[in-house]
């Protein structure tokens, strides 16, 4: 197959040498055959073609986390939004673009209903313009602009009531209820990769 890129290397071989309960478990491969869907970066809310509200995420944890997964074997969905990061390579990941609130929801909506571990690590935007300028905004004079603005889509909350009704919406992973208690939540400061830190579901007989 192609080599990774060099960054990506660098970045896989730093995360082993951090912690070594992630080396084993990437020894381990104990996510064999499992499918993780993770979201990362932030979401851009435009106002015209040329001009957004957003965020300065970088997609950090959530690209650390995919990342992880698929070393400890995951067939990964990394929902990116607007990163800043290089996004990893590899056959074990298929990513999936969005730019806004809207569009992670939707995506997130349809993957987490098949996958075995669902991660919200995305910065979504709380406010979108309530209409978007088809042209780009001009000056007019000294006056200033306002804007009127609305609240996004909940991407937890819309997952909890829509597909599963397992996630709690004040953590960002969805483990199913009959594995929620051999499963470790992963908290938004936990930063470090999944391996280690999130057990997989048990297979059901």
């Amino acid at each position: 197959g192609r080599l990774p890129e060099a960054a990506e290397i660098a970045q896989v071989a730093l995360s082993l040498l951090d912690d070594p309960v992630t080396v084993a478990a990437v020894r381990a491969r104990d996510l064999t055959g499992r499918h993780v869907v993770v979201s990362a970066g932030g979401t851009h809310e435009h106002l015209d073609p040329v001009r957004y509200l957003g965020n300065s995420s970088s997609g950090l944890m959530g690209i650390a986390l995919a990342r992880a997964a698929g070393l400890r074997g995951a067939a990964v969905t990394l929902v990116a939004a607007n990163v800043t990061l290089p996004l990893p390579t590899g056959g074990w990941l298929d990513v999936v673009r969005v730019t806004s609130t809207a569009e992670l929801a939707a995506a997130m909506t349809d993957l987490a209903a098949d996958a075995d571990i669902a991660v919200m690590a995305a910065a979504p935007a709380d406010f979108t313009p309530a209409s978007r300028s088809e042209g780009k905004i001009k000056k007019d004079g000294g006056e200033g602009l306002s804007l009127e603005l609305v609240q996004t889509t909940d991407v937890l909350a819309r997952l909890s009531r829509q597909r599963a009704p397992w996630v709690d919406d004040r953590d960002g992973v969805a483990v199913p209820p009959e594995d929620r208690a051999s499963a470790h939540v992963v908290q938004d400061e936990e930063v470090a990769p999944l391996a280690g830190q999130l057990r997989p579901p048990e297979r059901q007989q």
